[in-house]
């Protein structure tokens, strides 16, 4: 994801019809803000897909309105890769389909569902790509503040008493989810990490650990090596003097993991990973399936716990808390070889100066570094406007790289050129 255009490559891009700057802003507005607020009103907020889907639709709508045709060379890459994705959850899941409790109907309607998405979603990332540098990082920049003005709106509604809700978010952690990445370009587009400290105030006072996730990991990716050691340690200080007995009191339950804790949270997060333990060992070495976690394979002492404590209700039961943990359970081995890819992606990112990539692959690059709070710490499944962002990102960085290689001659017909 580490993109850098060469001047020939920017040259090539440029002949493309850009995407308005309004519509640039809209796409960005409607992807970042409707899947959250959708399923918060109108739809139960066990799943977030009926959202997505409509902000989708709606994105996809509103560029057709604009009259704007993909590029056929970008929906070949696309639809390649997309293809090859496809058919590898089709073969992996047919050579599973007969184990014990295998939902084929849930198989069958989950690819359906992602093949619409996909449609739905090539105009969007061609919006994305032919947007002008200013465009695209004066949208993204609109977008965080409007996150951030919803977060803390939030926040001072919940210090005057109000309960833990959020605006376009049912949760505080669906919120995390969406507002990471774009505290994420904030920082590193304008250098300017004293915005760390409001989301800090923030998380502190919604009693959120996926936003303190997700600022540590920031300012690891910021501050780097010496300098990170004496920060985490001041700011780790400062909080245990400012932060209320009551806050204290959350963070200090919610990092206690262990089988004896009573908070729901703690125990969906152990519980996916206990059953991503227990598939492996139990020789799942495949895994069980796409979308079939919750009804193959073991389900693990945890989920009892949690059955006893909300009198039947299985939380997390179908995506495990987190996503790595409902990869692993899916797809086994292979899975965890894909997140061990991601990690050493991780470092890559680490050695390089981020701060010095354009609006689009740093925006990308911001998806791709905070997508480990998803993986890691709290997911909500695949079909979520984060994961479609991340294999956007791919898709971008490869169709990049192609266009790099066509703008760029070749020893044989430079010299050829220079014979005659």
């Amino acid at each position: 994801m580490q993109i850098s255009l060469s001047e020939n490559t920017t040259r090539f891009a440029s002949k493309k019809k850009q995407a308005p700057r309004g519509l640039c802003i809209l796409v960005i507005l409607i992807l970042a803000l409707m899947p959250g607020s959708f399923s918060k009103f109108y739809v139960d907020a066990e799943s977030l897909k009926e959202g997505l889907l409509v902000a989708s639709a709606m994105a996809t709508l509103v560029i057709a309105f604009f009259g704007l045709r993909i590029q056929r060379d970008l929906a070949r890459i696309l639809s390649f890769r997309f293809s090859m994705l496809m058919l590898f959850l089709i073969v992996h899941g047919t050579m599973l389909m007969f184990n014990l409790g295998f939902n084929g109907q849930r198989f069958a309607l989950s690819l359906a569902f992602f093949a619409a998405l996909f449609l739905l979603w090539l105009p969007i990332i061609d919006v994305l790509f032919r947007a002008a540098p200013s465009h695209l990082d004066g949208a993204l920049g609109l977008c965080y503040w409007i996150l951030l003005a919803g977060g803390l709106t939030s926040t001072v509604l919940r210090l005057d008493g109000g309960d833990k809700t959020m605006f376009f978010a049912d949760e505080p952690s669906h919120f995390a989810i969406t507002f990471m990445p774009f505290l994420f370009y904030k920082v590193f587009r304008d250098r300017a990490p004293w915005h760390l400290a409001v989301a800090l105030f923030i998380a502190v006072f919604i009693k959120n650990l996926t936003i303190i996730s997700g600022i540590v990991l920031l300012a690891v990716f910021y501050f780097r090596r010496k300098k990170l050691m004496l920060l985490l340690v001041l700011g780790a200080c400062a909080l245990l003097v400012i932060m209320p007995s009551e806050y204290s009191i959350y963070v200090t339950d919610r990092l206690t993991l262990s089988s004896d804790s009573e908070n729901l949270s703690t125990l969906v997060f152990l519980s996916g990973y206990e059953r991503a333990y227990e598939t492996l060992v139990t020789g799942h070495l495949l895994g069980v399936g796409f979308q079939q976690m919750g009804f193959v394979g073991p389900q693990g002492q945890f989920i009892a716990t949690i059955s006893e404590i909300t009198r039947g209700n299985d939380l997390n039961l179908y995506d495990g808390g987190t996503l790595a943990s409902k990869i692993i359970v899916e797809f086994g081995v292979p899975g965890v070889m894909a997140l061990l890819v991601y990690l050493l992606r991780l470092r890559k990112h680490m050695l390089s100066r981020i701060e010095e990539l354009p609006p689009a692959a740093l925006f990308f690059t911001s998806i791709e570094i905070t997508f480990a709070c998803y993986l890691f710490v709290r997911g909500m499944g695949y079909m979520s406007a984060t994961v479609l962002l991340l294999l956007a990102g791919y898709g971008y960085a490869n169709y990049v790289a192609r266009l790099q290689s066509a703008v760029r001659p070749t020893v044989g017909s430079t010299r050829a050129a220079a014979n005659q």
